[in-house]
């Protein structure tokens, strides 16, 4: 479950700094990670 955890933080870090470096502002860039981390979780 640890790894889970960790996997979980490294992917949306990974999406919220993306949307970041593409310019998108602070709304877009939470609401991005946590599409993303939904859909993750989803798959999981």
């Amino acid at each position: 479950m640890s790894s889970f955890r960790l996997w979980y933080g490294i992917v949306g870090a990974a999406a919220a700094f993306a949307a970041a470096f593409l310019g998108a502002n602070v709304i877009v860039v939470v609401l991005g990670s946590i599409t993303v981390l939904a859909a993750y979780s989803y798959f999981l």
